[in-house]
């Protein structure tokens, strides 16, 4: 059973959510860090019915398969070997409503001859560096937020900033601040598919990130600087994004550039933010389900609560799958996809009076372990659900972290879906083992320099 600190904990969590506290947890709470809780604020213990496990620690490089060489290849699935438990269907979803989200109960609705979620064995794989645990156990007594939420406390460490949350805010500032690797190089590719399902390659490119908020010798006020050059499709080879984020976004706003190969000119983008389109179906703060500034909406922390979830995603991801094999009519093959119960924190977010985004409303909803947005429903200006998005999470067991494999992002109303950041056709994966480049390989120059 789950221990009553534990709970009272949650209770506290539960009574406060409607505001933006600022209060730092004691230290009799953040001592659970070390007893009844993970290093990173989730409940050790599994659920009274066996069926979400005990945390015993997680995937670490010691246990990952003997098959993995390669620092940048595709990682083989640890849990190959096992089988789906059940599936939910159209057939049988009311018996599961309450542990899907509103996202994939319409899936279910809109595609009931296709659209299924296998359910698997629930793996609790997520682990992190010790040392990132070790400072997570000191910002559970010392970090606060700042600036009405769009920042924190400058005495953050580098790791969970809020281990112990006690609203919203600080539960979409874990996720924000959640470790990634400090520097990682990605290929990947987006593809959109229409509703006939022909898909088109929007975008193939290599994505760079190098998170200075875990940089060994502290936090410095920086969280991330981000560049991606496009490699295909041919006529838009050369282009590229320069973004630079700071932990707060009230005190240094987002900067951002864009190339354009074709006009051999770098131009500062202040718009590659918020609700200013990405693709057809995405907003460039539904990258990573959220992203930026926290600043338009108001955060709302719902409850703690158990769901099936898409986690431990390896097979997906893996080479001997083609892009055709993956991508079908309204959405991805269900056959490769894998879904698990786990406990998620539910939190709602309204717009503010006087802000602007398209979405009037969002439901984001939140892996108690690793603290990765799993998935989000997002609503248009009349309070009716148009998109739904869902992030396939696994264990980068080398590192370890967790981290996202590929987003699916569904339009309800036209029948688009967008799969971005997939590897399965590309030559390299996720690199974390280089050595990050110089702050120079993050200017507009350089930029320029990567086009063509």
């Amino acid at each position: 059973m789950v221990k009553n600190s534990a709970w009272i904990a949650t209770v506290i969590v539960l009574l406060l959510c409607a505001s933006t506290a600022v209060a730092k947890v004691d230290s009799e709470q953040a001592a659970e860090l070390k007893t009844s809780l993970t290093p990173f604020g989730s409940e050790r213990a599994g659920n009274a019915d066996g069926t979400i496990p005990e945390w015993t620690g997680g995937l670490t490089p010691d246990k990952a398969p003997a098959s993995w060489k390669a620092p940048n290849g595709h990682r083989p699935d640890p849990f190959a070997a096992d089988k789906a438990l059940f599936t939910i269907t159209a057939k049988n979803m009311a018996e599961y409503a309450d542990k899907l989200t509103e996202g994939q109960n319409a899936l279910l609705k809109a595609y009931p001859e296709s659209f299924k979620l296998p359910i698997y064995p629930s793996r609790r794989s997520h682990a992190l560096p010790q040392w990132i645990n070790e400072n997570t156990f000191k910002n559970a007594t010392t970090v606060e937020l700042v600036d009405d939420g769009n920042g924190i406390s400058d005495n953050t460490q580098a790791g969970t900033p809020f281990p112990l949350p006690q609203n919203g805010l600080e539960v979409i500032w874990n996720h924000l601040l959640r470790f990634q690797g400090i520097y990682s190089v990605v290929n990947n590719a987006n593809n959109e598919v229409q509703p006939s399902g022909k898909y088109s390659l929007k975008h193939r490119g290599r994505t760079d990130n190098l998170f200075h908020f875990y940089n060994k010798n502290g936090v410095n006020g920086r969280l991330r600087n981000y560049a991606w050059t496009v490699t295909g499709p041919a006529r838009f080879a050369g282009d590229g994004i320069l973004a630079i984020d700071s932990v707060s976004a009230a005190k240094t706003p987002r900067k951002a550039w864009i190339y354009s190969a074709a006009e051999r000119r770098v131009r500062r983008a202040p718009t590659l933010n918020f609700d200013s389109p990405d693709y057809s179906t995405t907003t460039y703060d539904d990258f990573e389900l959220f992203n930026g500034s926290p600043e338009r909406y108001d955060w709302k922390l719902v409850a703690k609560k158990e769901m099936y979830i898409p986690y431990n995603n390896y097979r997906v991801a893996l080479p001997d799958l083609s892009y055709d094999d993956i991508h079908m009519r309204n959405h991805p093959n269900p056959e490769y996809l894998r879904y698990e119960l786990h406990r998620v924190w539910v939190v709602e977010v309204t717009l503010k009076k006087g802000s602007r985004h398209i979405y009037s409303k969002r439901t984001f909803y939140v892996d108690e372990d690793s603290w990765n947005i799993v998935a989000s429903d997002k609503y248009d200006g009349n309070g009716s659900l148009w998109r739904t998005s869902l992030s396939y999470i696994k264990n980068f067991y080398d590192v370890p972290l967790t981290n996202f494999t590929f987003f699916n992002h569904f339009d309800l109303k036209n029948g688009v879906y967008m799969t971005a950041g997939l590897t399965n056709e590309e030559k390299n994966s996720y690199d974390f083992s280089q050595t990050p480049p110089a702050e120079s390989y993050f200017t507009p120059q350089a930029l320029r320099r990567r086009g063509r």
